[in-house]
């Protein structure tokens, strides 16, 4: 009895340790499968973190380039406006100037200006042919003002001839056009025409274009004796001369 229950303890501890080896099969099993799972897991989530990093560089990137492209347009944008700005003054300086002639010629042609003519009535002398010809008040009008222009025309010639008479002749000016590099904002245009106007021979400064950081600039000279190769010394920027006397 004392055998049987030997053996019978023997064949259960035998069941037993075969159990704890598949047991401990399993478990390995087990354990290969999910650190394979993980291992997908976490190659997929790289591959994924990844793809979403490419994805925001990519956005990052065109974004970049669309405000390079917004802040190239303001540039553009407040470069024709100081152009125009600038155009605009020197048209304002220019109506400024025709007007004060005008005012100036007008005054002559009034105290230079024939005794108007009597009206003819009956019984006495005609009126001079060229009055009895006009047909209307308005036509009358018009021949009076181009005779005053012509007057005034004529004074004009000979105030112009007696001021070339008078005043001794200077060297014609003549101009130099350049091109300024690396301008980084656009108030520095301010301080390029100072820089420009305090050179000896320069007169005026015309912005005639500005885009990208480049300015394409007229210089109006008032000497024809002049170096253009000065600018890259007294201008602190890259400076290219396009035309002009070297």
């Amino acid at each position: 009895s004392t055998t049987q229950q030997l053996d019978k303890f023997r064949s259960l501890e035998a069941e037993l340790l075969d159990a704890l080896g598949k047991a401990k099969q399993i478990i390995r099993e087990a354990e290969e499968e999910a650190r394979t799972k993980s291992a997908e897991i976490v190659g997929r989530a790289e591959r994924d973190a990844a793809l979403v990093k490419a994805e925001a560089y990519a956005e990052a990137e065109r974004a970049k380039r669309e405000l390079e492209d917004l802040k190239r347009q303001k540039d553009e944008v407040v470069g024709r406006i100081v152009f125009i700005s600038e155009s605009m003054r020197t048209l304002m300086d220019r109506c400024q100037e025709v007007l004060v002639a005008e005012r100036k010629l007008a005054q002559v042609s009034q105290e230079q200006a024939p005794p108007s003519e009597k009206v003819a009535v009956p019984g006495e002398e005609a009126a001079p042919r060229e009055a009895r010809i006009w047909p209307t008040p308005a036509v009358a009008q018009r021949v009076a003002r181009e005779e005053k222009a012509k007057e005034v025309e004529s004074v004009v010639v000979e105030r112009s001839q007696a001021a070339l008479e008078e005043k001794p002749r200077e060297a014609p000016g003549n101009t130099v056009e350049v091109v300024v590099h690396n301008i980084k904002e656009i108030k520095m245009l301010k301080k390029l025409e100072e820089a420009f106007c305090s050179i000896d021979g320069v007169k005026e400064v015309v912005f005639k274009q500005f885009r990208d950081g480049t300015a394409h600039i007229d210089l109006a000279l008032s000497t024809t004796k002049f170096n253009p190769e000065v600018l890259k010394n007294v201008i602190p920027f890259e400076v290219d001369i396009v035309s002009g006397s070297r």
